[in-house]
């Protein structure tokens, strides 16, 4: 059997496909998906310079499309992988795809929701986008179905809770572009034009608070990070006052 690294630098170098689906192959028998690959020390700015690149589409990678997960960098979808592959050339190199996997369970999702980005599903992301089209009336009247059922929550190593996507939309259009605790216009906007603002919790729903427009702000990213870091009183009495006074569902 080839050496690792031999393996790895037929896979970064070779066009020949037969040589690749060989290697790659070889790369499965010996476990070389294995989460030690991805370097440590990757930080957030790093995976915001592999996004760029990503977008760039001048730098050589094996990456493609992602399947069933997206990572959400300043407003847009990338492929998990892909991200964290090109990202580890800071440290040590571009990672091939077959170097390593991706998943809840995975060390490439667990430094990507360490460093403060979300993972979405695809359909999940292409259920925002009708829910969008939906009329206010509309919109008010799917989240009075949605309050009346518990919370959905699935299970990796952690309790993953799924806020209704009605009520971040609402939220979303009561703020207006505006951070509901700086009041400052948001810092910037997503490619299709909206302002970036992220949805928060006052308490959070693995404390038991509640899905509801009562318990739901949006906020620029840099209030977003102080509430999760500080969540100071003065803070929180502001948001439940400020979110209290529009639920009028």
């Amino acid at each position: 059997m080839l050496e690792k690294e031999k393996l790895i630098e037929i896979l970064h170098t070779t066009s020949d496909k037969a040589e690749i689906k060989k290697a790659t192959k070889e790369l499965n028998k010996i476990s070389l998906q294995a989460d030690s690959n991805i370097p440590n020390g990757i930080t957030k700015e790093m995976i915001l310079k592999a996004s760029k690149l990503y977008d760039d589409k001048s730098l050589l990678h094996r990456f493609h499309d992602s399947r069933d997960f997206d990572v959400i960098i300043n407003g847009k979808a990338y492929p998990p992988k892909a991200i964290i592959g090109i990202a580890s050339k800071f440290i040590t190199r571009i990672l091939h795809p077959s170097e390593f996997s991706a998943g809840h369970d995975k060390k490439c999702f667990k430094v990507l929701v360490d460093l403060g980005f979300k993972i979405e599903e695809k359909h999940k992301l292409e259920n925002e986008k009708r829910i969008k089209s939906l009329s206010s009336e509309e919109l008010e009247k799917r989240i009075k179905q949605s309050q009346k059922e518990s919370p959905e929550y699935t299970y990796s190593k952690t309790t993953i809770y799924q806020r209704s996507p009605y009520i971040v939309e609402y939220v979303l259009r009561r703020a207006n572009g505006i951070c509901e605790l700086c009041e400052q216009t948001a810092p910037f906007c997503k490619p299709n034009g909206e302002a970036y603002l992220e949805v928060h919790h006052i308490i959070q729903l693995a404390k038991g608070g509640p899905d509801t427009i009562s318990n739901t702000v949006a906020l620029c990213p840099n209030c977003h990070r102080k509430m999760h870091s500080l969540n100071k009183k003065i803070d929180i009495k502001k948001l439940e006052s400020k979110a209290k006074s529009f639920d009028v569902i």
